[in-house]
């Protein structure tokens, strides 16, 4: 067992059918969104941000909850100052992520 975080490696043979699988699945996803309406792919990005944060918060061992992560957005925060401030973390990471998408599809993402 890893007793730090290291790069994952693939050991062992790659069964080139799975690869070829997994390559079509990842070009056939960049049509998915292509015939929504603006107005639908937004509110479904909306949604993924709120779901990044969420599970990204998670990993860090923050346990704000989507809904509680909605309402914040929506201006109404916990009374309790530890929950209140995952909450504002959560809202920080969503507005990051409007704003790096923003600027992203305006071609104006500088280059990390």
């Amino acid at each position: 067992m890893p007793t730090r975080i290291e790069p994952a490696r693939i050991e062992g043979e790659i069964d080139i059918a799975l690869a070829d699988s997994a390559l079509k699945l990842a070009r056939a996803s960049d049509r998915l969104g292509a015939g929504l309406p603006p107005a639908t792919l937004a509110q479904v990005s909306a949604m993924i941000r709120v779901m990044d944060s969420y599970y990204s918060n998670r990993i860090e061992g923050n346990n704000t909850r989507p809904r509680e992560i909605e309402a914040a957005l929506a201006g109404a925060f916990e009374e309790d100052p530890r929950r209140r401030a995952l909450q504002q973390e959560s809202v920080a990471h969503v507005r990051l992520e409007a704003e790096i998408d923003r600027r992203a599809a305006s071609g104006m993402l500088e280059d990390p």
